[in-house]
């Protein structure tokens, strides 16, 4: 058998492959100084016949085993997947792929500095979580963690999943965390810098840096967005949150169970584009929690599902905490700042889509928008009732523009057909809305008593 790295084109909405890479468990040493990673990832995949694709990026690849047999391997760095061909023997529905690797990553991986301190951290949308990790980096494929990372002293890492140890000799710490609930691999994430833990609530806490103290202030309401996702959606998925400020170039990132905000915006404040203030960019990335996380995507053209649902998600808080006419504020913003159209796409378009070219600011206020039309015109009850059904647990189905639209009633509907055929395949915008936004509940949820225990 024999491992090639080829070129990796951008990511493209194409059929998933049928192999799944269902576990990670990674093991990792960061020198922050030099962003460099030396370690290993033992993936557990299904689908696997006599041939295997992984996304890779640049890192030099010292070994590979498939079910703990060592197989020579090829390698070209400038080449972003791994071939597996011509396994022979592999007949097991599991097989597990071992990779040692080490190098600087050229993508995934960045350093930067935020008020003064270093911090090393994981880009990893739609599949730059491939400069640290190989695997299938695909929506679709979600899978588990188990992650050790091994660091200087003097700094904190944070990371996905639960923390269950830090051992600490006189030059490094040792962190183990696991994620237990699968996710898409984009979500995955670490980072490494002067963190200090410092509790929200008794199930979210804040990674503070020195210098940002008010960030706790700015952020003292997550904890009721978080309890109000929980009535809507259903229990958290998750067993905590922590809220990590990073020096990205973009407001939020939905890492799984360590929701990121522009540290920028922390330091500003407020912010003439309500969507951008410290507050509403964590409590977008914790509706991401629910919506993409826990519950994918079907495939990138259904981007606009995650991120316009974690937007009007984000409204409906604001209906909850502020009022229904601060909501509807917030959403004639979202209309007027769609301007006059230009070159928009379909928020589902009918072809395969690549994502980082697909996924604009309009996708986030369309989205929203077509959302809350649909909620007016299949009533309260009926959308509360789709929206349970589409954020079940039990049922571990992905997030899709098809599933949404026949929990709504779909072709048995005339009016819900003609806003999916007009808004969501085509390139239309709702009318902005103009009476005032009730908040959304889940009457049977909310009057339970057992929400946190299923």
């Amino acid at each position: 058998m024999a491992v090639l790295l080829a070129a990796c084109e951008e990511p493209r909405e194409v059929p998933p492959p049928r192999v799944h890479a269902h576990h990670y468990d990674v093991s990792l040493t960061l020198d922050p100084e030099r962003r460099h990673l030396t370690g290993s990832t033992a993936l557990r995949l299904t689908g696997v016949s006599d041939e295997l694709t992984l996304s890779f990026a640049n890192l030099a690849v010292d070994s590979v085993s498939v079910n703990g047999r060592r197989v020579i391997h090829q390698q070209d760095r400038d080449r972003d997947r791994v071939y597996l061909l011509t396994m022979p023997g592999v007949s097991q529905d599991t097989v597990t792929v071992q990779l040692w690797y080490r190098g600087a990553p050229r993508v995934g991986l960045p350093s930067r500095s935020m008020l003064g301190h270093d911090i090393v951290y994981t880009e990893g949308w739609p599949d730059d979580v491939r400069g640290w990790l190989p695997g299938t980096h695909h929506p679709a494929r979600p899978a588990t963690l188990d992650l050790e990372l091994k660091t200087p002293v003097g700094g904190t890492a944070v990371a996905t999943g639960v923390l269950h140890s830090r051992d600490t000799t006189d030059a490094t710490v040792t962190s183990r965390w696991s994620l237990s609930t699968p996710v898409p691999t984009y979500t995955f994430g670490f980072a490494f810098g002067p963190f200090e833990d410092v509790e929200i609530s008794d199930r979210i806490s804040l990674a503070r840096i020195p210098d940002l103290d008010e960030a706790e202030d700015q952020l003292k309401r997550v904890p009721e967005a978080f309890a109000y996702f929980e009535e809507l959606l259903g229990p958290y998925p998750f067993e905590e949150a922590r809220i990590v400020p990073l020096p990205h170039d973009h407001a939020g990132m939905e890492y799984a169970m360590m929701p990121s905000v522009q540290a920028d915006l922390l330091q500003q404040g407020e912010s003439s584009t309500w969507t951008h203030s410290p507050e509403a960019v964590v409590v977008h990335e914790m509706a991401h929690q629910w919506a993409g996380n826990a519950f994918p995507i079907e495939d990138w053209r259904d981007l606009w599902l995650s991120e316009g649902m974690a937007t009007y998600l984000t409204v409906l808080f604001y209906a909850h905490v502020d009022g229904p006419e601060a909501a509807l504020e917030k959403l004639e913003a979202l209309h007027d700042q769609l301007g006059g159209g230009g070159d928009w796409t379909p928020l589902y378009p009918d072809s395969p889509v690549a994502p980082a070219a697909h996924l604009t600011r309009d996708l986030y206020n369309r989205g929203a928008l077509v959302l809350h039309a649909l909620r007016e015109a299949a009533g309260d009850e009926a959308f509360a009732a789709a929206l349970a059904e589409v954020f079940d647990l039990e049922e571990s189905r992905k997030l899709s523009t098809e599933r949404l639209e026949e929990a709504l009633g779909g072709s048995g509907d005339e009016r819900i057909g003609s806003i999916f055929a007009t808004y969501v395949y085509s390139v239309e915008v709702p009318a902005a809305p103009s009476t005032p936004v009730e908040p959304l509940t889940q009457p049977a949820m909310a009057a339970g008593t057992e929400i946190h225990d299923r």
